[in-house]
């Protein structure tokens, strides 16, 4: 029977070459035999960025990986694949990043389903663009931006965060981006959950919607920061109510005198 797969798991010990041909060789190998599964070892350092192909499940052990230059550390690969995949009907499914270590980059998620990002420290920032059913939980997460949620993405999960940001902790943003738009899918960003994290930032928490994609169904609770803990429209400004709806922010532990800043009128929404 073949080694990995009676093991259960694929390394990049398994193969030789530099960091990123080890770790990639391992991602593609686990894909390849159906093993879906990769458990990181060792300290590596990627000189581009690592593919993620969907079913895949990382596990860090103890573990510090680190970009060479100003790229993602890991990206599905939808994130580069050609226009005729940048519809719905090519979304890619499971991916699963936990255990115990240090990205030192940026994670991006871009036509995606089906994400689970738990117990690791990011030195960088999590994006995700027309991705949907995303768990964040038990991260501590150092960036200028932390996270990232872009237009087009819905159903996440946000808890047990401790963030440090020079600007701005969680960023729900629905304008256009530099990436193709993913046919068969809205803009609009929806059914966001956020609870119980520690944010230290000018602005722990900040939605910007604008005139194609609507930010709504969303609720934040007990957020504790040094900072402004919500502002809603600071870039755009005054936008129809219909584009900030049905969203409820409570419980803010907050330093400033006015914890949540609206530059913009809302419709069926709860601020205190």
């Amino acid at each position: 029977m073949d080694e990995m797969k009676l093991r259960g798991f694929v390394t990049p010990e398994d193969f030789s070459g530099s960091d990123t041909e080890k770790l990639q060789s391992a991602i593609d190998t686990a894909k390849e035999k159906d093993i879906c599964k990769v458990i990181i070892k060792g300290d590596l350092k990627t000189e581009k960025t690592i593919v993620l192909p969907p079913l895949m499940h990382i596990v860090l052990d103890g573990v510090a990986i680190s970009a060479a230059g100003d790229f993602p550390i890991f990206a599905n690969s939808n994130f580069y694949a050609d226009k005729f995949h940048h519809s719905y009907s090519f979304i890619e499914d499971m991916f699963f990043i936990e255990g115990a270590g240090t990205i030192n980059g940026n994670i991006d998620f871009y036509n995606a389903y089906r994400v689970v990002i738990q117990n690791i420290e990011i030195n960088g920032s999590l994006g995700f663009e027309f991705t949907t059913e995303v768990r964040l939980d038990n991260l501590k997460i150092n960036g200028d931006t932390a996270i990232n949620i872009k237009r087009g993405s819905n159903n996440f999960i946000v808890e047990h965060l401790s963030v440090t940001a020079k600007g701005i902790g969680i960023l729900l943003d629905t304008k256009e981006t530099e990436t193709d738009y993913v046919i068969g899918k809205e803009a609009g960003i929806d059914e966001i959950i956020i609870k119980d994290c520690e944010i230290k930032a000018p602005r722990a928490i900040a939605m910007e919607a604008d005139s194609d994609g609507a930010i709504f169904n969303t609720v934040i609770d007990n957020i504790k920061t040094d900072g402004t803990g919500l502002t809603v429209s600071k870039r755009q400004g005054e936008l129809l109510p219909e584009l900030y709806r049905d969203i409820t922010a409570t419980n803010f532990i907050s330093k400033k005198a006015e914890p949540i800043k609206l530059y913009s009128k809302t419709k069926h929404c709860y601020f205190s």
